[in-house]
């Protein structure tokens, strides 16, 4: 049994959260904090900020706050705490919450509830808004996007330590994701006899595979002609990319992806075809999906007769999306790294002959790849437009001569181009597509990496939803430079092509709700917050303004390259 003694709830929380390995605290908080406040200035005054307890930040919105989370967790691994006030912040960060819920983030998230009693005395509702924000069901918010909510009360708050270590367990156990936890204000701002210590939460090990389940797949892929696996990257293990790396090339199985979240896989490696599997799904004989929600969109295209669709991954199902009808042969519950073991054993080496077919297979399809980056280069150059795969030739450049570089990707960015090759080097948003998630997680990277410098692309739609004020006052106040590139095109172009390839006798170039107006001067707002901005309008200004902003960051300025871009609109198919 550990020692206890009499303290505050709020202290034990704090205390809890740090001896669970959590470092930081995002925090936007409101009135129902007043007692983690009034603690967190207790141990402020002890110099333990940071020592006995987290150290609190504070973010000036809950989008930013919990992408900030996301990031420090992609860049670290270690699960993450976000602070919100009450059921408002709640739903600010809820965006957030649902990015994460997809792309199996463990976070949690904690939010207080209003005061719950009226006149007991002076904790009780001393705002208006304290009836305003009383809930039936807080915890409602969310539940369909968090694995697991709770709330301490009166009569659970001395054992407040294993509720903590349970939220900790729950948001790190396969396959992970976000938890929700609420607290009434006044139960922590009362004493109680507590645990000064606790035990670390316990690792959740990796699902293995089963063994015949090996075994079958493996006489699969040892016949197959042209097999095909498929990534989608949610898991930011870093181990994978090697894993995966070593069972490609030793069995010469070609790889593709339909966008991956974290680097899986080297992207300009000979047998990587690239973010489109809808161009090589017809011919493949074999198909292994790890971890990847939507391997392909059937409308595009889908598995020929007598291929056989293999779905790996902690819930190789999906069970928490209502739809997911997806040809399956076979379903392996597995942690990818155990998996990937399991099957590079128990396959053969291919013979020379059908290594080299495969081969010939994969060069055919990555050259397809090349020829469409090269044809959008060469149009850029010629026409000198500025266009969506010159900006993603430029930034591949940029990284190319920056091996410090972490490109994050929020949209537009076509990451066929980059040279990306190592773990870490490169992440992607979640497939829930929750845009505003790039600034917070460049945030977030910064913070947990400060030898590194971020580097995110995203369009001038998603660039609104960052909620930009917040991130750059961020970004200068606690010190955290790095690169937004801004593919702006003054338009909602995803919205306006889905609609024109659905009606294409509309003949509309801006259909109505898809305009954003005159190209914006984002540049001036990063500037507002001390930091460089630029805006490109020329192809070949583009690569240059790219490196003062590296520049900028390496003498600790944010930077923001406000590219305007020709977006026609498109009414071919799109992937």
């Amino acid at each position: 049994m550990s020692e206890k003694k009499l303290m505050y709830g709020a202290d034990a929380l704090l205390m809890a959260l740090k001896q669970l390995g959590i470092d930081y605290i995002f925090g936007n908080v409101g009135t129902d904090f007043p007692p983690i406040i009034a603690s967190l200035s207790r141990f402020q005054q002890q110099g333990k900020l940071g020592v006995d307890v987290p150290m609190p930040m504070t973010i000036p919105h809950e989008n930013v706050a919990i992408n900030m989370a996301n990031g420090y967790y992609l860049a670290t691994g270690k699960p993450q705490v976000i602070f919100v006030h009450t059921n408002v912040g709640t739903a600010n960060a809820l965006m957030g919450i649902i990015n994460a819920n997809r792309a199996q983030i463990p976070m949690i998230v904690i939010a207080g509830r209003a005061p719950v009693t009226e006149q007991h005395d002076h904790r009780s509702k001393p705002g208006f808004i304290h009836w305003g924000q009383e809930m039936f069901d807080q915890g409602g918010i969310v539940r369909e996007n968090v694995k697991w909510d709770y709330q301490i009360s009166s009569d659970n708050v001395f054992e407040i330590d294993l509720i903590l270590k349970r939220a900790v367990q729950m948001a790190t156990s396969y396959p992970q994701g976000p938890v929700y936890l609420t607290f009434v204000p006044e139960v922590v701002d009362r004493q109680f006899e507590m645990s000064t210590t606790i035990q670390p939460a316990l690792q959740n090990t990796e699902p293995q595979p089963d063994p015949a389940a090996i075994v079958r797949l493996a006489e699969w892929l040892a016949h197959a002609k042209r097999p095909l696996l498929i990534t989608g990257g949610t898991s930011r293990d870093e181990r994978i990319l090697p894993a995966l790396v070593s069972l490609v090339e030793s069995k010469t199985v070609p790889i593709t992806a339909l966008l991956q979240r974290s680097i899986h896989f080297p992207f300009q490696h000979e047998l990587y075809l690239g973010n489109n599997p809808h161009a090589s799904l017809p011919d493949a004989d074999l198909v292994i999906s790890l971890e990847t929600d939507v391997p392909y969109m059937p409308l595009h295209a889908r598995p020929s007769d007598g291929c056989r669709v293999v779905h790996v991954g902690p819930d190789p199902v999906f069970q928490r999306y209502p739809r997911r009808g997806h040809q399956s042969d076979l379903n392996i519950t597995s942690g990818i790294i155990p998996f990937l073991n399991a099957l590079e054993k128990a396959v053969p080496t291919p013979k020379a002959s059908m290594a080299q077919s495969r081969k010939v297979w994969a060069k055919e399809k990555r050259q397809s790849k090349e020829d469409k980056r090269a044809r959008q280069v060469s149009r850029s150059q010629e026409n000198d437009v500025m266009n969506f795969g010159w900006i993603s030739h430029c930034i591949a450049e940029l990284a190319t001569q920056h091996n410090d570089l972490v490109v994050l990707r929020e949209f537009d960015l076509d990451a066929d181009f980059l040279p990306n090759d190592q773990p870490g080097s490169y992440y992607s948003l979640s497939n829930a597509g929750g845009l505003g998630w790039g600034l917070g997680n460049a945030l977030g990277v910064r913070l947990a990496q400060p030898d590194k410098i971020p580097l995110i692309a995203t369009g001038d739609g998603c660039y609104y939803f960052g909620n930009p004020t917040a991130a750059h006052s961020v970004a200068a106040s606690q010190n955290l430079p790095f690169i937004t590139v801004i593919y702006n095109n003054g338009k909602w172009a995803t919205v306006a092509n889905h609609t024109n390839r659905w009606y294409a006798d509309l003949e509309e170039p801006e259909p109505p709700l898809t305009s954003l107006g005159q190209y914006s001067d984002f540049h001036k707002v990063c500037e507002a917050f001390g930091g460089y901005g630029e805006m490109v309008t020329k192809p070949s200004e583009l690569l240059g303004a790219l490196e003062r902003a590296v520049t900028a960051v390496k003498n600790n300025q944010q930077a923001l390259i406000n590219v305007i871009v020709d977006s026609p609109i498109v009414r071919g198919e799109v992937h």
